[in-house]
């Protein structure tokens, strides 16, 4: 027995042919280096300013969170952050957008090395949740109305979508306040009573994220048009910038810097008392640094193109022999990606993979490219109906050069009329331009919207005779499309308004305001 026991012993322990030939796996040139970028610790960023709400929520507008969130975004790509988010707009700053947002964030951060920083200037509030207990802190966004518990976004909610990130240096920054003070970042529900002082002081659900406030519990967070922004924020960012040149400086670093300035201009301008605080952990997060050593310094890729639509993003690095190394990433409108300082080829995809549009940039140091709208070039079969035309219906082409909210089209348009004496034969030629907002609505349907002004010559053969006038035109227009290939597409355009045409007769010469409209169909390309 004891003999069968160890030949299944010496079976086991035997190494199998499959894995003698087994070999350690070796990286070489671009492979090991996209592995070591993936691998490398990441600095990642949402920054958020609030300045305008519901008109019937009660909620003045601010003055300058948009300003805050700019400079705070701009620290932070002077940081060398990897990723930064910002947003400003009244679509992006919405409850369900900042959800959306923090989760998006949440996803970027792949490692427990990775730093995440969320930054936030708005108006503040307390309010009693729905299971009716204590009242919690909320962040007003711009679609928050009187019903907060449900509009606004809870700092409670904010707190356990940050706990769940993998990442353990998660900073959350609050340039808000909670008491209802004059003056101050923060008001209170209309009919509500009480102020923050009925609520539990900030703690941290997880020894991997520090809170800093830009005022202590109970007190107030001021703006001040003399620092044209937070005061707070103001002082935070001139902390940094005095220290990251010189040595590593941490996030705690330029809070301990700014709560001195910050609590002596509230209490020499306002007479207030504001003094920034800290919610950490004992011995959390001290190593949670904004800027560590000196790197190169990185220049940014702004996805603008993008228009609130998560679209993916191909970036080929053009090298010394021509030779291309490729990043694909996702992202959504106003996100900052960092680049080593180089020359680059911006492929945007959609979600099937197929390219929306291709685009060269030079990526320089500390400046940030923004990624612009292609031109769009449309060929037109027109029909009109004018009072200009003698209320003939008309047919003609149209071409059209189109650059995000602006455009030139060039109309022609030719008719005919019996008479009893002849045919009545009317040319007309029109040079237009326009201006308005373009949607994208999926990335193969747009829509746009707009007003146009034009001036042409209108020709009349009568009797064998010419006449020609001079037309001014004016109104409004709408255009939809659909992109069945990346770079081609159909459209169709529509618009409506007025002909400024001089009339003579054989007493007098006036001016005649008629009535036109034109449908048009024809395909377009992105160039």
């Amino acid at each position: 027995m004891r003999s069968i026991v160890l030949g299944l012993m010496v079976l086991l322990c035997w190494p199998s042919s499959s894995y003698a030939r087994l070999k350690p796996l070796v990286l070489q040139g671009q492979q090991e280096a996209s592995l070591r970028a993936s691998l490398r610790p990441k600095k990642l960023a949402l920054v958020i300013g609030i300045q305008h709400f519901q008109r019937d929520s009660g909620w003045q507008s601010l003055k300058y969170p948009k300003k805050d969130a700019r400079r705070f975004a701009k620290m932070l790509k002077d940081a060398s952050f990897d990723h930064v988010l910002l947003r400003t707009e009244a679509k992006e700053t919405t409850r369900s957008a900042l959800i959306d947002a923090l989760k998006r964030l949440g996803k970027m951060a792949k490692g427990a090395g990775d730093t995440v920083l969320v930054y936030i200037s708005s108006h503040g509030t307390v309010a009693v949740p729905t299971d009716g207990k204590t009242p919690e802190r909320f962040i007003i966004t711009s679609d928050t109305n009187a019903k907060v518990h449900k509009t606004a976004l809870s700092v409670k909610t904010m707190l356990s979508l940050l706990k769940r990130y993998l990442s353990k240096r998660i900073l959350l920054m609050l340039a808000v306040c909670y008491n209802g003070q004059n003056q101050s970042k923060s008001q209170l529900p209309r009919g509500m009573k009480g102020n923050a002082l009925n609520t539990q002081p900030l703690r941290t659900p997880s020894t991997a994220i520090q809170i800093l406030s830009a005022a202590s519990r109970g007190q107030a967070a001021f703006e001040h048009k003399q620092l044209h922004g937070d005061v707070y924020t103001h002082f935070y960012l001139k902390c940094f910038y005095k220290y990251w040149k010189k040595k590593p400086i941490t996030a705690i670093d330029a809070h301990i810097c700014a709560v001195k300035p910050t609590k002596e201009f509230v209490k020499n301008n306002l007479g207030a008392l504001q003094v920034p605080a800290l919610a950490s952990e004992l011995d959390a997060n001290r190593d949670i640094f904004l800027f560590q050593k000196k790197q190169r310094k990185k220049g940014y890729l702004r996805t603008t193109w993008a228009k609130g639509k998560s679209l993916i993003f191909r970036v080929f690095r053009w090298g010394r022999k021509g030779s291309r190394r490729a990043v694909r990433f996702q992202a959504d409108a106003n996100e900052d990606i960092a680049l080593s300082p180089g020359r680059y080829r911006v492929a945007i995809l959609d979600q099937q993979g197929q390219t929306l549009h291709t685009q060269q940039l030079d990526i320089q140091a500390g400046s940030t490219a923004h990624l612009e709208e292609p031109f769009v070039i449309s060929a037109f079969g027109s029909f009109m109906s004018a009072g200009k035309m003698d209320n003939a219906p008309s047919i003609g082409a149209t071409l059209s050069l189109q650059k995000q909210y602006f455009g030139l089209q060039l109309n022609l348009q030719q008719t005919q009329k019996e008479l009893p004496s002849g045919n009545n034969v009317i040319f007309y030629g029109e040079l237009r331009a326009f201006v308005g907002y373009p949607w994208h609505i999926t990335p193969q349907f747009d829509l746009f919207a707009g007003a146009y002004g034009g001036f042409g010559l209108l020709t009349q053969q009568v009797f064998r005779t010419p006449r020609t006038a001079s037309v001014g035109s004016y109104g409004v227009m709408a255009q939809a499309a659909w992109w069945f290939l990346p770079t081609m597409g159909v459209t169709l355009q529509a618009d409506t308004g007025f002909s400024i045409l001089q009339i003579a007769t054989a007493e007098n010469t006036s001016l005649k305001q008629l009535f036109e409209y034109s449908i048009k169909l024809g395909v377009q390309w992105r160039l």
